[in-house]
Protein backbone atom coordinates (compact mmCIF):
# COMPACT_ATOMS: atom_id res chain seq x y z
CA UNK A 1 0.00 0.00 0.00
CA UNK A 2 1.35 3.20 -1.32
CA UNK A 3 1.75 6.25 1.48
CA UNK A 4 -0.82 8.06 -0.76
CA UNK A 5 -3.32 5.06 -0.42
CA UNK A 6 -2.81 4.80 3.25
CA UNK A 7 -3.44 8.68 4.18
CA UNK A 8 -6.32 8.48 2.02
CA UNK A 9 -7.69 5.70 3.88
CA UNK A 10 -7.25 6.87 7.60
CA UNK A 11 -8.84 10.02 6.20
CA UNK A 12 -11.99 8.66 5.46
CA UNK A 13 -11.83 6.47 8.77
CA UNK A 14 -11.77 9.76 10.42
CA UNK A 15 -14.28 11.50 8.21
CA UNK A 16 -16.58 8.44 9.03
CA UNK A 17 -16.36 8.62 12.82
CA UNK A 18 -16.56 12.39 12.68
CA UNK A 19 -19.66 11.62 10.63
CA UNK A 20 -21.22 8.61 13.06
CA UNK A 21 -20.40 11.17 16.21
CA UNK A 22 -21.86 14.42 14.50
CA UNK A 23 -25.31 11.81 13.42
CA UNK A 24 -24.80 10.84 17.40
CA UNK A 25 -25.44 14.38 18.64
CA UNK A 26 -27.98 15.51 16.39
CA UNK A 27 -30.01 12.31 17.07
CA UNK A 28 -30.17 12.02 20.90
CA UNK A 29 -29.42 15.79 21.92
CA UNK A 30 -30.22 18.17 19.54
CA UNK A 31 -33.47 17.10 17.70
CA UNK A 32 -35.41 18.42 16.75
CA UNK A 33 -32.56 20.97 15.09
CA UNK A 34 -33.16 24.25 13.79
CA UNK A 35 -31.60 24.66 10.49
CA UNK A 36 -31.44 27.59 8.55
CA UNK A 37 -34.83 28.96 10.32
CA UNK A 38 -36.49 25.39 9.19
CA UNK A 39 -37.26 22.37 12.54
CA UNK A 40 -36.56 19.40 11.00
CA UNK A 41 -37.24 16.12 13.25
CA UNK A 42 -34.02 14.32 12.22
CA UNK A 43 -35.51 10.98 14.15
CA UNK A 44 -38.78 10.85 11.45
CA UNK A 45 -37.69 7.59 10.21
CA UNK A 46 -35.94 8.55 6.54
CA UNK A 47 -32.57 9.84 7.80
CA UNK A 48 -29.90 7.36 9.30
CA UNK A 49 -27.93 8.32 12.37
CA UNK A 50 -24.48 8.88 9.44
CA UNK A 51 -26.76 11.42 7.42
CA UNK A 52 -27.96 13.16 10.09
CA UNK A 53 -24.15 14.86 10.61
CA UNK A 54 -25.39 17.17 7.71
CA UNK A 55 -27.38 18.61 9.87
CA UNK A 56 -24.85 19.32 13.04
CA UNK A 57 -23.68 22.88 12.91
CA UNK A 58 -19.80 22.07 13.08
CA UNK A 59 -20.28 19.78 10.06
CA UNK A 60 -17.39 20.53 7.33
CA UNK A 61 -18.85 18.85 4.22
CA UNK A 62 -21.47 20.03 2.05
CA UNK A 63 -25.17 21.27 4.05
CA UNK A 64 -28.21 19.70 3.24
CA UNK A 65 -29.99 20.84 0.04
CA UNK A 66 -27.42 23.68 -0.11
CA UNK A 67 -27.55 24.42 -3.83
CA UNK A 68 -31.12 24.82 -4.12
CA UNK A 69 -30.92 27.41 -0.76
CA UNK A 70 -28.60 29.58 -2.36
CA UNK A 71 -30.59 29.71 -6.08
CA UNK A 72 -33.98 30.31 -3.50
CA UNK A 73 -32.32 33.13 -1.76
CA UNK A 74 -30.73 34.78 -4.84
CA UNK A 75 -33.96 34.64 -7.51
CA UNK A 76 -36.85 32.68 -6.59
CA UNK A 77 -39.92 34.98 -7.50
CA UNK A 78 -42.15 34.80 -4.62
CA UNK A 79 -45.67 36.16 -6.26
CA UNK A 80 -45.92 32.76 -8.14
CA UNK A 81 -47.51 29.63 -7.00
CA UNK A 82 -45.06 26.62 -7.07
CA UNK A 83 -45.18 23.44 -8.05
CA UNK A 84 -42.23 21.21 -6.57
CA UNK A 85 -41.15 17.56 -7.37
CA UNK A 86 -39.40 15.85 -4.94
CA UNK A 87 -40.13 17.08 -1.86
CA UNK A 88 -38.28 15.24 0.18
CA UNK A 89 -38.18 15.35 4.17
CA UNK A 90 -39.46 18.81 3.88
CA UNK A 91 -37.03 21.06 4.14
CA UNK A 92 -36.60 22.96 0.45
CA UNK A 93 -40.55 22.69 0.83
CA UNK A 94 -40.83 24.73 4.12
CA UNK A 95 -37.92 26.60 3.44
CA UNK A 96 -39.80 27.80 0.02
CA UNK A 97 -43.62 28.32 2.09
CA UNK A 98 -41.72 30.61 4.47
CA UNK A 99 -40.84 33.11 1.35
CA UNK A 100 -43.93 33.18 -0.69
CA UNK A 101 -46.31 35.62 -0.54
CA UNK A 102 -50.07 35.12 1.27
CA UNK A 103 -52.45 33.76 -1.27
CA UNK A 104 -50.17 32.16 -3.21
CA UNK A 105 -50.47 28.05 -3.53
CA UNK A 106 -47.56 25.30 -3.05
CA UNK A 107 -47.86 21.83 -4.17
CA UNK A 108 -44.94 19.36 -3.47
CA UNK A 109 -45.09 16.14 -4.35
CA UNK A 110 -42.54 13.29 -3.03
CA UNK A 111 -42.74 9.68 -4.00
CA UNK A 112 -41.07 8.03 -1.45
CA UNK A 113 -43.19 7.11 1.80
CA UNK A 114 -40.66 6.90 4.66
CA UNK A 115 -39.94 10.78 3.06
CA UNK A 116 -43.77 12.10 3.08
CA UNK A 117 -43.80 10.73 6.82
CA UNK A 118 -40.96 13.55 7.27
CA UNK A 119 -42.23 15.96 5.32
CA UNK A 120 -45.48 16.21 7.09
CA UNK A 121 -43.59 16.30 10.08
CA UNK A 122 -42.01 19.23 8.70
CA UNK A 123 -44.62 20.63 7.44
CA UNK A 124 -46.63 20.64 10.98
CA UNK A 125 -43.13 22.37 13.02
CA UNK A 126 -43.09 24.75 10.70
CA UNK A 127 -46.84 25.30 10.65
CA UNK A 128 -46.46 25.32 6.61
CA UNK A 129 -49.61 25.29 4.61
CA UNK A 130 -48.45 23.84 1.32
CA UNK A 131 -50.36 20.62 -0.26
CA UNK A 132 -48.42 17.60 -0.35
CA UNK A 133 -49.16 15.03 -2.66
CA UNK A 134 -47.69 11.24 -2.35
CA UNK A 135 -46.66 10.62 -6.05
CA UNK A 136 -44.09 10.83 -8.30
CA UNK A 137 -43.88 12.72 -11.83
CA UNK A 138 -45.86 10.93 -14.51
CA UNK A 139 -47.22 12.60 -17.54
CA UNK A 140 -50.76 11.04 -18.01
CA UNK A 141 -51.04 9.94 -13.96
CA UNK A 142 -50.36 6.45 -14.67
CA UNK A 143 -48.46 4.69 -11.64
CA UNK A 144 -44.74 4.52 -11.92
CA UNK A 145 -42.58 1.98 -10.26
CA UNK A 146 -39.78 3.99 -7.67
CA UNK A 147 -36.32 2.56 -7.27
CA UNK A 148 -35.47 3.20 -3.54
CA UNK A 149 -31.95 4.17 -2.63
CA UNK A 150 -30.65 3.10 0.71
CA UNK A 151 -28.81 6.69 0.94
CA UNK A 152 -30.35 9.66 2.53
CA UNK A 153 -33.80 10.28 1.21
CA UNK A 154 -33.10 8.94 -2.96
CA UNK A 155 -35.24 7.53 -5.23
CA UNK A 156 -35.77 7.33 -8.57
CA UNK A 157 -38.78 6.18 -11.52
CA UNK A 158 -36.10 6.56 -14.14
CA UNK A 159 -32.89 4.69 -12.73
CA UNK A 160 -31.96 1.84 -10.80
CA UNK A 161 -30.18 2.59 -7.72
CA UNK A 162 -30.98 -1.08 -5.49
CA UNK A 163 -33.41 -3.90 -6.26
CA UNK A 164 -36.37 -2.37 -3.54
CA UNK A 165 -38.57 -1.18 -5.48
CA UNK A 166 -42.42 0.58 -4.46
CA UNK A 167 -45.48 1.20 -7.13
CA UNK A 168 -46.74 4.56 -6.27
CA UNK A 169 -49.28 6.63 -7.58
CA UNK A 170 -48.42 9.02 -10.92
CA UNK A 171 -49.19 12.72 -10.29
CA UNK A 172 -49.30 14.89 -13.65
CA UNK A 173 -48.39 18.48 -14.03
CA UNK A 174 -51.88 18.58 -15.76
CA UNK A 175 -53.42 17.43 -12.46
CA UNK A 176 -52.18 19.69 -10.37
CA UNK A 177 -53.05 22.81 -12.34
CA UNK A 178 -56.72 21.58 -12.43
CA UNK A 179 -56.95 20.49 -9.48
CA UNK A 180 -55.20 23.65 -8.06
CA UNK A 181 -56.59 26.09 -10.34
CA UNK A 182 -53.03 27.24 -11.50
CA UNK A 183 -52.25 29.02 -14.55
CA UNK A 184 -48.48 30.18 -13.95
CA UNK A 185 -46.25 28.56 -11.76
CA UNK A 186 -43.09 28.54 -10.31
CA UNK A 187 -41.09 24.59 -10.99
CA UNK A 188 -38.71 23.13 -8.70
CA UNK A 189 -37.34 20.11 -9.48
CA UNK A 190 -35.41 17.48 -7.39
CA UNK A 191 -36.38 13.97 -9.73
CA UNK A 192 -33.31 11.85 -9.39
CA UNK A 193 -33.20 11.26 -13.15
CA UNK A 194 -36.91 12.50 -13.86
CA UNK A 195 -36.55 15.41 -14.58
CA UNK A 196 -35.05 14.32 -18.32
CA UNK A 197 -38.83 12.72 -18.76
CA UNK A 198 -40.67 16.10 -17.49
CA UNK A 199 -38.55 18.44 -19.86
CA UNK A 200 -39.19 15.90 -22.60
CA UNK A 201 -42.94 15.19 -22.18
CA UNK A 202 -43.57 18.94 -20.76
CA UNK A 203 -42.20 21.38 -22.16
CA UNK A 204 -44.26 22.95 -23.80
CA UNK A 205 -46.07 23.43 -20.87
CA UNK A 206 -43.30 24.51 -19.20
CA UNK A 207 -42.16 27.21 -21.87
CA UNK A 208 -45.95 29.00 -21.58
CA UNK A 209 -46.78 28.49 -17.63
CA UNK A 210 -43.14 28.49 -16.14
CA UNK A 211 -42.34 32.21 -15.79
CA UNK A 212 -38.51 30.26 -13.47
CA UNK A 213 -37.47 27.33 -12.64
CA UNK A 214 -34.84 25.79 -10.11
CA UNK A 215 -34.38 22.16 -11.51
CA UNK A 216 -31.33 19.64 -10.00
CA UNK A 217 -29.99 17.37 -12.92
CA UNK A 218 -28.71 13.77 -11.73
CA UNK A 219 -27.71 12.71 -15.47
CA UNK A 220 -27.87 9.12 -16.15
CA UNK A 221 -26.38 6.91 -19.84
CA UNK A 222 -28.29 8.37 -22.85
CA UNK A 223 -29.31 11.44 -20.64
CA UNK A 224 -26.82 14.57 -20.26
CA UNK A 225 -27.30 17.01 -18.26
CA UNK A 226 -26.05 20.13 -20.95
CA UNK A 227 -28.57 18.82 -23.93
CA UNK A 228 -31.12 18.94 -21.61
CA UNK A 229 -29.88 22.40 -20.41
CA UNK A 230 -30.12 23.33 -24.01
CA UNK A 231 -33.58 22.11 -24.39
CA UNK A 232 -35.10 24.52 -21.52
CA UNK A 233 -33.01 27.13 -23.05
CA UNK A 234 -34.55 26.85 -26.91
CA UNK A 235 -37.87 27.00 -24.95
CA UNK A 236 -37.24 31.10 -24.28
CA UNK A 237 -35.38 30.76 -20.80
CA UNK A 238 -32.34 32.14 -19.93
CA UNK A 239 -30.04 30.64 -17.01
CA UNK A 240 -29.57 33.04 -14.19
CA UNK A 241 -27.31 30.75 -12.41
CA UNK A 242 -25.98 26.81 -11.80
CA UNK A 243 -24.41 25.80 -8.68
CA UNK A 244 -23.40 22.25 -8.45
CA UNK A 245 -25.57 21.04 -11.59
CA UNK A 246 -28.83 22.78 -10.15
CA UNK A 247 -29.36 25.20 -12.67
CA UNK A 248 -32.46 28.47 -12.14
CA UNK A 249 -34.01 29.64 -15.00
CA UNK A 250 -36.29 32.58 -16.10
CA UNK A 251 -38.93 32.98 -18.58
CA UNK A 252 -38.03 35.90 -20.79
CA UNK A 253 -41.57 35.98 -21.86
CA UNK A 254 -43.31 35.25 -18.18
CA UNK A 255 -40.95 37.12 -16.03
CA UNK A 256 -39.18 40.31 -16.38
Amino acid sequence: MSQETLLNSIKNEIIDIYQMGSGYAVENFLNPVNYNGIKIDTNCGAIRTKNKARFFTYYFRNEHSIREKTLIDKYLPVDYSVIEFGGGIGYISAYINNKLSEGEIQVVVEPNPENVNCNKTTRSLNGCDYFLLEGAYSPHGEDVELSLDSKFSSGSTEKKMSSKKVSVQGVSISRICSEYELEEFVLISDMEGGEFRMIDEEIGVISESVPFAIIEFHPFEGFSEKEYVDKILSAGFVELDEVGGTHAFKNEKLLD
